[in-house]
């Protein structure tokens, strides 16, 4: 039988935006678990002179027969020879990073560590999209699945006529090289609204944002009746205005995940700028958190109105310091970040260190 079609001719490289209401109450959330997913992630691979080129991971959670996860990929691309390769758990960093792990690292063999390889036919015109994958995931426990392109090399010389683009065959015929291919992509957990989209990683994240954004309203209204009832105080109205800083930013992290997980758990595609702003508001609220905690330590506005000047000349440069590292390492993890590289963001070096930097 031939392989089923669709146009992608409008598909544009990334994740489709989609609009969501702003401000949806918390309340109706549960009238939104009545949506049926629809909406394909669609990207744009492509690296000239490149055989292998990391396509995307998700963790299936366990699924059975009766409540199966599901994939499926179609693609469109105008170059012959490219394979889709699909990879579990540990062997898919054998496969991406083969030289720190002692592994081959030669197109043929991370190929033949890949479960699956499913060739990507060459579209008729442009933007003839044909059927690569459609499956079931059925598993007895929850494991991560890697997608990656290849296209072992078919070239001899990269260059021909001074076009990197085009390579060129061992006969001296010129001939693409490296891998290009438009797709779009569902992966689907069991679950329904509150499972389906979500990688098993990732499950009970929306909850606890919900639930964080309650705790903030309910802590903001205490903070409310207390601060009408001190505010007058003169030793009590430094110390509301910094926790109402805090208070403030950390309802802004869970407002801004909550604008970006309502709208993945409906469609699967969520607002990358929202995530990456939560995690900004987030640290933000610790370095604060941290030195309100640091100065009130010290006595501020306990026992004395003002710090010593050699304690608020130490207390200025922890502040600097922590200010400093913490951004350094926040804006390293977002421009460096290779999703390919781990499981997880907090498996990454800096991440770890702003564990630890919390846990101290």
């Amino acid at each position: 039988t031939e392989p089923r079609t669709s146009s992608l001719e409008g598909m544009r490289g990334g994740r489709r935006q989609l609009p969501v209401p702003a401000g949806a109450a918390v309340a109706a959330l549960s009238l939104l678990g009545l949506c049926e997913a629809k909406t394909w992630r669609t990207g744009l691979a492509e690296g000239y002179q490149k055989e292998f080129k990391f396509l995307g991971k998700f963790a299936f959670s366990r699924a059975t027969a009766d409540e199966p996860g599901t994939i499926m990929m179609n693609a469109w691309t105008f170059m012959p020879g490219q394979r889709v390769l699909r990879y579990r758990n540990d062997v898919w960093f054998d496969a991406y990073d083969p030289l720190s792990r002692g592994k081959p690292s030669n197109c043929a063999s991370r190929t033949m560590l890949a479960e699956s390889a499913l060739e990507v036919k060459k579209g008729q015109f442009y933007g003839q999209a044909g059927e690569v994958i459609q499956s079931k995931v059925v598993q007895n426990y929850p494991q991560y699945w890697f997608l990656a392109l290849a296209r072992c090399r078919s070239w001899q010389f990269a260059s021909y006529k001074n076009d990197s683009c085009i390579g060129v065959r061992g006969d001296g015929n010129a001939i693409p090289n490296g891998v290009f291919l438009y797709y779009e992509m569902s992966m689907l957990n069991p679950g329904g609204y509150w499972r389906s989209h979500f990688s098993a990683d990732e499950q009970g994240l929306f909850e606890f944002h919900i639930l964080m954004a309650i705790l903030c309203v309910m802590l903001g209204a205490v903070y409310g009746c207390f601060a009408s009832e001190f505010w007058h105080v003169s030793e009590w109205i430094a110390k509301l205005q910094c926790f109402a800083g805090v208070l403030a930013v950390m309802a802004l992290q869970h407002a801004l995940s909550l604008h970006h997980y309502i709208n993945y758990a409906s469609t699967g595609v969520g607002y990358d700028w929202a995530l990456k702003a939560a995690e900004a508001a987030e640290s933000v609220a610790h370095i604060l958190l941290t030195l309100l905690l640091l100065v009130l330590s010290k006595g501020w506005m306990i026992t004395r109105s003002r710090l010593k000047p050699r304690t608020r000349l130490l207390q200025g440069i922890t502040s600097l310091g922590l200010t400093a590292v913490w951004a350094v390492i926040f804006v390293t993890d977002l421009v460096a970040r290779d999703e390919a590289l781990t499981y997880h963001r907090y498996e990454t070096s800096g991440a770890k260190v702003l564990v630890v930097l919390r846990l101290g």
